[in-house]
């Protein structure tokens, strides 16, 4: 908490002063979920006893048990043949209209409910287009917080109607000064440039026995454009706006490499293009 004051700061003062939004949108960097069950702890601080003093144990629920009292968890499911659900891909309307009917029942001792839809970039188009409709008839009584590491995924209907709040990625691993130098110098490079470092990345990749050198180079680039945000001495004279939509281009290439049989070459050109 202590790395993100100022973000707390407004929150706070939104819980305390009951000025809460009808949606946020978390975005950036680890412990998000944690902010947004203290946040949804915050609002109901004169209700403690309906159940809002949260423990570990209950920060990482599984599919499985997805309501906590007046709290209900969203996140990508999978249902296999027998109807048995696990973790997926993406978010259905199906979930939505679940949603839907968790918002109408009766609170829990009157307190506000919340909603937190984990990974919220995967709402397909339909749960987006869903959902939409529930953001534009709001509920008094409950907050709707959207977590996610890629805004730029979900509409811009969607993100216009909620408060976006920024937290910075402070655990970010390191990825060298040669490295760092490297990728700045592909940015300001042309699109020659970017599509040569393309093929040598894939070449190397090729020669490799290890699958997984494109993987962890464009882990690089995520962890690269986090610290651009913040960092002076990485900034690349981007908008915040553009380096989160750069690194969004970087993770959605991360799930075509990991999730599909795209064509590398050109999962990794369009990344660059996009940058």
């Amino acid at each position: 908490m202590d790395s993100y004051n100022k973000q707390w700061e407004f929150l706070a003062k939104a819980a305390s002063e009951e000025k809460v939004f009808n949606a946020y949108l978390f975005y950036g960097g680890a412990a998000v979920e944690d902010i947004a069950l203290d946040f949804v702890e915050a609002i109901n601080s004169p209700n403690k006893e309906a159940g809002f003093i949260l423990e570990k144990k209950f920060k990482n629920l599984q599919p499985k048990a997805q309501t906590l009292g007046n709290i209900l968890f969203v996140e990508p499911l999978l249902e296999d043949s027998k109807g048995n659900e696990k973790k997926g891909n993406e978010i259905s309307i199906a979930q939505v209209r679940e949603l839907s009917a968790f918002c109408s029942l009766t609170s829990l001792n009157n307190a506000s409910k919340a909603v937190i839809i984990r990974q919220a970039h995967c709402l397909n188009t339909d749960a987006q287009d869903a959902f939409l409709k529930i953001l534009e008839e709001p509920r008094g009584n409950v907050v709707f917080l959207l977590l996610t590491e890629q805004p730029d995924r979900l509409l811009p209907t969607v993100l216009s109607r909620c408060c976006k709040i920024f937290f910075p990625n402070n655990n970010l691993f390191e990825v060298g000064e040669d490295k760092a130098g490297l990728f700045q110098e592909i940015i300001k490079g042309n699109l020659a440039k970017r599509f040569a470092y393309a093929q040598n990345l894939l070449a190397a990749e090729e020669k490799s026995e290890q699958y997984n050198g494109l993987r962890r180079e464009l882990g690089d680039w995520v962890a690269f454009l986090r610290t651009s945000l913040i960092s002076e001495k990485y900034a690349l004279g981007y908008k915040p706006e553009q380096t989160v939509k750069a690194i969004g281009a970087a993770q959605r290439a991360i799930y075509l490499l990991e999730n599909t049989n795209a064509n590398q070459k050109l999962n990794l050109e369009n990344f660059l293009i996009e940058l």
